[in-house]
């Protein structure tokens, strides 16, 4: 049988997905400006923006799943939110080449092209791999 859930009321909505639209509004334009100003790297201003903007939703969605969970404990928990563990070969294999190729700036490998970097880039894993099965080998 389909549950469908009760509507969320505008209370909450607002709680939901106004205040990190807020968040994220007042971070990029009040916070990340006068930290590079002050001499940090505007990458570390960016990382600790993002934080800002999303540890409170992730500390909501923690805090949901203790209540929804008759029995939560950290396994519980992660299973609920529907966290899985990165599959090393099948995730990795599928993500590195999608973002050389896909984003133009990572489309450059040494100065090539994006499709002449990938064939590098899957050159360099093979050697790793027979490097890695000859140490093996001979231990």
């Amino acid at each position: 049988m389909l549950v469908i859930p009760q509507r969320i009321g505008i209370v909450l909505s607002i709680v939901l997905f106004g205040l990190p639209a807020l968040l994220l509004w007042a971070t990029t334009g009040l916070l990340i400006p006068p930290l590079v100003e002050g001499g940090w790297a505007p990458q570390v201003a960016w990382f600790l923006a993002g934080a800002l903007v999303f540890v409170p939703p992730l500390v909501a969605a923690l805090a949901g799943a203790w209540a929804a969970l008759p029995a939560p404990s950290s396994v519980t928990i992660l299973n609920h939110l529907r966290v899985r563990r990165i599959r090393r070969l099948g995730d990795t294999s599928c993500s590195i080449p999608n973002r050389v190729s896909c984003h133009p700036d990572c489309g450059r490998i040494d100065g090539r092209s994006a499709p002449v970097g990938i064939l590098r880039l899957l050159a360099m894993i093979s050697e790793n791999r027979a490097e890695n099965q000859r140490v093996t080998a001979e231990t």
